[in-house]
């Protein structure tokens, strides 16, 4: 099902659906690319896999830069979700769930939106029925992609629509792209000294290759132990943290997967032939029950659902 929420050719969403749908969840999903190219229809593998296991499993498009310069990958992302959703509500399709995922810049705009509070006042973006946000590889440092690719102002201008106020310095490109990076979204929430009375700050989990060079690594390990930082100093308020530390494995005694009690989970992919390609492009290509990254994402994913 095509639905769309503009009129450029990629202002659309397409949703799929399973044979038999066993949860209650959507996904909303954006593709990877770097804002340079992807189209909803790309997520077929995803939707596939994510159908599979009875989710509804809805592909969000977005605009391209450089014909049309960042923020307006996120315009999109917001108004294509509160769309689908309005179309979803309006054939009896219930969205009081729904799991905000995506890919390497994909995961760039979930993360925005789950935890970019004042992105979500600004887009009046339904904010309540986030359950969930999933990243694969997704970008956590805004600098990654929105600075550091730029050799020099003017080559950054034609891809960046933000106010630098007259400087061109790389600290004021920095700057300007600071309210749309994730971690930095995640120092203003711990800055705050009660929780957001709004909603809760969703459960995090991302799969993420150690040898990953565009996306850095470290970068991702940071978001998460700021998110976990942060559930843990409101003693829980955040979300379904508190006592527990942040930590990467997720195994019990017996080394079956234990869907994690803490705010935020890294599934850490420690093989360096899993760079950043590699993982974005094929992670949904494989089959569920035989790839340990998938069966565990659905075993914390289910068990969100059933809360």
């Amino acid at each position: 099902m095509k639905i769309p929420f503009g009129p450029h050719k990629l202002q659309h969403c397409v949703l799929w659906e399973p044979d038999e749908v066993k949860h209650q969840t959507v996904v909303f999903y954006f593709h990877g690319g770097a804002y340079l190219l992807g189209d909803p229809e790309s997520m077929i593998d995803a939707a596939n896999v994510y159908n599979s296991q009875g989710y509804r499993f809805c592909s969000v498009g977005f605009r391209w830069v450089p014909f049309h310069r960042f923020p307006a990958q996120l315009d999109d992302a917001m108004n294509g979700i509160k769309a689908a959703v309005s179309w979803m509500d309006q054939n009896g399709i219930a969205t009081d769930k729904i799991a905000i995922g995506g890919a390497s810049a994909g995961g760039h705009l979930a993360m925005m939106i789950c935890y970019g509070r004042e992105l979500q006042r600004k887009y009046d973006f339904p904010a309540e029925k986030i359950r969930a946000c999933i990243s694969i590889a997704g970008i956590s440092n805004a600098d990654d992609m929105l600075v550091k690719p730029f050799p020099c102002y003017a080559l950054w201008r034609r891809y960046v629509d933000l106010p630098t106020f007259g400087s061109r310095t790389r600290e004021s490109m920095r700057e300007a792209a600071a309210p749309y990076s994730p971690i930095k979204l995640l120092d203003e929430l711990s800055a705050q000294s009660q929780p957001d009375e709004e909603t809760s700050l969703p459960p995090f989990l991302a799969i993420h290759g150690y040898a990953d060079k565009m996306s850095p690594y470290v970068h991702e390990v940071e978001f998460v132990d700021k998110l976990n930082a942060i559930s843990r100093g409101n003693d829980g308020a955040y979300g379904t943290g508190g006592s527990n530390s942040a930590g990467y494995s997720n195994k019990s005694s017996n080394g079956s997967f234990m869907p994690p009690s803490r705010l935020a989970t890294l599934r850490t992919i420690d093989k360096w032939t899993w760079q950043h390609m590699i993982l974005t492009v094929t992670l949904h290509k494989h089959k569920v029950e035989s790839f340990a990254p998938l069966r565990e994402l659905f075993a914390w994913l289910g068990k969100i659902d059933e809360g």
